[in-house]
């Protein structure tokens, strides 16, 4: 049977999520490049 540790488990868990939310938030950046690019493109129409 494995040592469980609740205290070990939720700081594993916030890092998951502290990874999670760096990807989230490189991910938007690209998507708001995009739209500025986007944007450009209809402006000049």
């Amino acid at each position: 049977m494995q040592d469980q540790n609740p205290r070990k488990e939720f700081i594993q868990g916030l890092e998951s999520l502290e990874e999670a939310a760096v990807e989230l938030n490189q991910s938007i950046k690209e998507l708001n490049k995009r739209l500025d690019e986007l944007n450009k493109i209809l402006e000049s129409r």
